[in-house]
């Protein structure tokens, strides 16, 4: 603790400060700066050299490009909280705030799931702001807090994007947010994810859109002729299932294991079954994906008051680790 700090204690949902500790005989790391209280700023730190005594005089160093990150993304809150009501209307509210170097984090009130449009509206309308480049007046109120971590205009914000919008509770909604450097860097990740996504589908970054379109519509296709051969496949099977119907205590009972690609096929194979076997109980497994299986089972409706699908397939998908319901 000293008598006066240039450092900003974490408040106000913004984080505190960190920097040099310097003393005649020592020196530490400031790894954070707390405020417990309206008036008491502690710094947390770290010893790296020498000896740190009571009552020294200490030299007390800000990380400059640390700070001025922090303070891109506290006065760009304001500049979000302007947008947002211009956007989305005067009925906005900040329901709260986080700033850190990295990001910024803004809840409001509002009922609906921000669209695309208003997004893109809000982030527009934040860097024209910035590129507006207006002075910003730093005002003493009580505390001075304030004056600590804002920007001395808005072009020092550099750049500001949306990097998500989501809903955290009823009628309040959560933008998170990167500004200068920070949002620099989201757009150069994407913009390299972009290139890799490109060279992977052998098309060029503005091609991607129509080059997915077409893989869909070739995947489309390809799924139909899977499923019409699966049934196919299946069908072909359903005549040879029924000779291996057997009786027991009086009801027929069919149980199989196919080779079935998917369960459609399957639900296919099963109607057909369910046709020929008025009266009974069929049950049809087949390995639809590697270590996974699907499994169909079929009351008839004469036997429900004995029967039912629910009870049985649960005690039969149980050796495989497995589930169902569904109709009786």
């Amino acid at each position: 603790v000293t008598d006066q700090t240039p450092f900003y204690g974490a408040s106000g949902g913004q984080c505190g400060d960190t920097g040099l500790l310097t003393a005649p005989a020592g020196s530490a790391k400031v790894l954070d700066t707390l405020k417990p209280s309206a008036d008491l700023t502690v710094h947390h730190i770290e010893v790296d050299g020498g000896t740190l005594l009571s009552d020294q005089e200490v030299v007390l160093t800000v990380t400059e490009s640390i700070r001025l990150d922090a303070a891109r993304n506290h006065t760009c809150t304001h500049l979000l909280h302007a947008a947002l009501r211009r956007v989305l209307g005067d009925h906005v509210r900040q329901a709260g705030s986080l700033v850190t170097p990295d990001r910024l984090r803004f809840d409001f009130s509002h009922i609906a799931p921000m669209t695309p449009e208003e997004l893109a509206a809000v982030e527009r309308d934040v860097n024209a702001a910035i590129m507006a480049d207006y002075p910003l007046t730093a005002k003493l109120m009580g505390q001075q807090a304030a004056i600590d971590t804002h920007l001395h205009s808005t072009g020092q914000a550099g750049s500001f994007v949306i990097l998500s919008e989501s809903g955290i509770a009823a009628g309040t909604r959560r933008i998170e947010a990167a500004t200068g450097w920070n949002a620099l860097k989201h757009a150069r990740a994407m913009s390299e994810e972009l290139h890799q996504l490109a060279a992977m589908l052998k098309t060029q970054p503005g091609g991607l859109v129509a080059k997915l379109d077409g893989l869909q519509k070739e995947n489309r296709g390809l799924r139909k002729d899977l499923e019409k051969a699966a049934a196919q496949a299946a069908s072909g099977q359903g005549g040879d299932l029924m000779s291996k119907v057997v009786e027991i205590n009086g009801v027929k009972v069919l149980a199989a294991k196919l080779d079935a690609s998917n369960i459609k096929a399957m639900r296919e194979l099963m109607d057909d079954i369910r046709s020929k076997m008025p009266s009974g109980v069929a049950c049809i497994a087949a390995p639809v994906d590697e270590g996974k299986v699907s499994m169909i089972l079929y009351v008839s409706k004469d036997l429900h008051g004995r029967f039912t699908a629910p009870a049985l397939i649960k005690e039969v998908a149980a050796p495989i680790a497995g589930s169902g319901g569904g109709r009786p």
